[in-house]
């Protein structure tokens, strides 16, 4: 979740060639420590800095926003995830942070989506106005709360009338990131368990912050409001208490 929720002993993934974070080449050279500027597409090598901003062509700028498509009954069908901007690096010990900024809470979880092989003390900020998403290699986290209503969304109409969110969906190593969130609350840290909510109106499954009892969250793609209940989970910390997230 952040560098002082994950056990420092854990060493980070080896050097090696693995799936390209920015998604502008299919592999991007890991050192064992940081990102490099050498990539590989089918086989091929070349050099491309990470802090270069994509670029279409033209020579213009790369769109960032989603395109959301819905069919005749309001439901996704499909979805074009936005390019992502050049990520900026930082150090901070023995961790690695890589952060950018995008218009939406929906165009940061497709950004962070199609993120994998995150090593170890490594973690993905995307700042919105709505609020920071990250994902490590536990997967989504936040590190300050998320704005719950009147989220701005990719297609401002009307919004959707109230209504109950499908299911609250655990994702990636549920044990794991409960752990996190006991840890840093234990720490006196912000923390909240993050659920994939799956939206009563269109479907869209967006990474909130829940917490025990009544819940109301907007859908990150619709804008529907989602009401529902979250049963308490408690898990036992280092100390053999019990915390509730």
């Amino acid at each position: 979740m952040t560098a002082s929720s994950v056990d420092a002993s854990v060493p980070a993934a080896p050097a090696d060639w693995y799936a390209d974070p920015t998604q502008r080449h299919q592999f991007r050279y890991w050192d064992g420590a940081l990102w490099t500027q050498h990539v590989a597409d089918n086989g091929v090598a070349s050099v491309d800095p990470l802090d270069r901003a994509p670029e279409e062509e033209g020579g213009k700028p790369a769109s960032r926003g989603c395109q959301v498509e819905f069919d005749s009954s309001g439901h996704v069908s499909s979805i074009t995830a936005p390019k992502a901007a050049a990520w900026t690096a930082s150090q901070s010990g023995s961790a690695t942070y890589y952060s950018l900024s995008a218009d939406t809470l929906l165009d940061a979880t497709e950004i962070l989506k199609r993120l994998e092989g995150i090593p170890a003390m490594t973690y993905y900020l995307v700042d919105t106005p709505d609020g920071s998403l990250g994902r490590d290699m536990n997967d989504y986290f936040t590190e300050a709360p998320l704005k719950t209503k009147d989220l701005k969304i990719a297609s401002p109409s009307a919004r959707p009338a109230t209504v109950e969110f499908s299911s609250l969906k655990a994702f990636g190593d549920p044990f794991k990131n409960q752990s996190c969130v006991a840890q840093l609350k234990t720490a006196g840290r912000y923390s909240r368990l993050i659920l994939l909510m799956e939206c009563g109106r269109c479907g869209y499954q967006s990474p909130v912050e829940t917490q025990a009892g009544r819940l109301a969250r907007e859908c990150y793609c619709c804008g529907a409001e989602n009401t529902g209940e979250r049963g308490t989970v408690n898990v036992v910390s280092g100390d053999g208490r019990f915390v509730e997230i």
